[in-house]
């Protein structure tokens, strides 16, 4: 890799970095911490995920998704259903209340 490159990547990686704190700090007014509000988004595009996908599109380790969704469950933002013929296939589902928490976030940070 050439000098270029890097400080180009270097470059990318800084402001991706200034951005999620300051993404943060404006949803953190909000009660909802950025990973949350990454979910919440993701599910109000989608409808019903699996865990594994939410961690595939968002490129977050399985274990971080796990987490934050055990927050937004514990808040009412979102709930599962498993699978009929296979209990072990959990989808989660953005709630009533979820989209309305988002709605407002949304419309707050217009």
């Amino acid at each position: 890799m050439n000098a270029m490159k890097i400080d180009n990547l270097v470059s990318t990686v800084t402001l991706a970095r200034k951005l999620r704190k300051s993404a943060t700090n404006e949803l953190g007014v909000h009660g909802l911490p950025y990973g949350e509000f990454e979910i919440l988004y993701t599910l109000k595009n989608n409808n019903t995920l699996q865990p594994s996908e939410i961690a595939s599109n968002l490129v977050h380790e399985p274990a971080s998704v796990s987490r934050l969704l055990k927050n937004l469950l514990q808040k009412g933002l979102v709930d599962y259903t498993y699978d009929i013929e296979d209990r072990r296939k959990v989808y989660v589902n953005i709630t009533a209340q979820g989209k309305k928490k988002f709605g407002h976030i949304a419309k707050a940070l217009q």
